[in-house]
């Protein structure tokens, strides 16, 4: 008897300015009995964690407190500040691949 796993996983993260990013993900899996449904959860919950992550290293445009917004460089999620305060820029406030031009 096959047994069929529903798993979601999903993460936010406060960023300045009152701004958040949130990525949700979901899976559905078959486990060949009941036996291997532990085992199964275990993999599929590393997996979509795992994929949440690296979604939200790339946060894109955040807020910089004063309205505007900039591209600022990838945050991991063990970076990101749990009260939202500050992120990691490259000195001007650009992503490596979107510098701010004079």
């Amino acid at each position: 008897m096959a047994v069929i796993i529903e798993s979601s996983y999903g993460k936010t993260i406060g960023l300045p300015g009152y701004s958040s990013h949130k990525f949700c993900l979901s899976l559905k899996t078959e486990a060949a009995d009941l036996s291997q449904v532990a085992a199964e959860a275990k993999r599929v919950y590393r997996i979509l964690q795992s994929s949440v992550d690296t979604q939200l290293s790339q946060p894109g445009l955040v807020p910089n407190g004063s309205g505007d917004s900039k591209p600022t460089q990838a945050v991991t999620p063990s970076q990101a500040p749990a009260n939202g305060a500050g992120t990691t820029t490259t000195g001007n406030g650009a992503h490596p691949a979107n510098p701010v031009l004079p």
